[in-house]
């Protein structure tokens, strides 16, 4: 499993859009954003759901909380 999160601003956002093709299936996620971590809580969901969903992981009321927590 792979999840590629990239910022739109990331000035190596091209060079990593070409990594892309080394991996069988990627999930790419991308935000407006530069080289970090997304900020904004809905691009953080957008990453989280994609990496649950690639560990095949069903959420939990448990989980939704401590998301809940860290969008705050």
């Amino acid at each position: 499993p792979c999840v590629i999160a990239q910022g739109l601003q990331d000035p190596f956002y091209e060079w990593c859009r070409r990594t892309e093709g080394t991996f069988a299936a990627p999930t790419v996620v991308t935000y407006d954003e530069g080289h970090r971590f997304p900020h904004a809580a809905t691009s953080t969901r957008e990453l989280a759901d994609a990496i649950l969903q690639q560990m095949d992981t069903e959420p939990t009321p448990e989980r939704a909380q401590v998301s809940a927590e860290i969008l705050r």
